[in-house]
């Protein structure tokens, strides 16, 4: 099935508000978040990096569950990667996440390239 933009944006809205609200307040000149987009053999892949706090390997495991968090009630259901990954799969995509506390976070969207 060929992607959605609609659904993609989604995607990409909830990795980004993830990568955007796991930097902490202050040192403005210190936190980025790099977007870049490559091809990797029959694929492409949209890499989003933070030099937020990371993320504890326990946590990590859950990240993709519906309705886990560690964030307040008023940022964040829980839902937004449980609706990402199942959105990719659709589409024969896949979400994959490599961060460590204290170093950031790394979340690569991969999909196939479409050669129709």
């Amino acid at each position: 099935m060929l992607a959605n933009e609609a659904k993609l944006a989604q995607v990409l809205l909830n990795v980004l508000i993830n990568a955007a609200q796991a930097i902490p307040d202050g040192y403005r000149h210190a936190n980025e978040v790099h977007i870049c987009t490559f091809r990797r053999d029959d694929n492409v892949v949209i890499s989003v990096s933070d030099t937020g706090v990371g993320i504890a390997d326990d946590i990590l495991d859950r990240a993709f569950d519906p309705f886990f968090t560690t964030k307040d009630a008023i940022k964040g259901t829980g839902l937004g990667l449980s609706i990402s990954r199942q959105i990719l799969q659709q589409f024969d995509g896949r979400i994959d996440i490599d961060s460590s506390p204290g170093a950031g976070t790394t979340v690569e969207i991969t999909l196939p390239v479409h050669t129709g």
